[in-house]
């Protein structure tokens, strides 16, 4: 998750997205964090390096 005070105008730098997005994608959905995207997206999206 991201600190709100880290966020430029309420978004992540390019950098920040991409640091994150793989914790993203493995997440299960919580109590504690229902944003988790692994149910949702786990077959949808493929990393590959830097690329996406």
């Amino acid at each position: 998750c991201f600190h709100h005070s880290d966020l430029h105008k309420d978004r992540p730098s390019t950098t920040q997205f991409r640091e994150k997005l793989p914790w993203f994608l493995s997440a299960l959905p919580s109590a504690d964090c229902a944003k988790g995207g692994h149910g949702a997206y786990t077959s949808s999206v493929e990393l590959k390096g830097s690329m996406i």
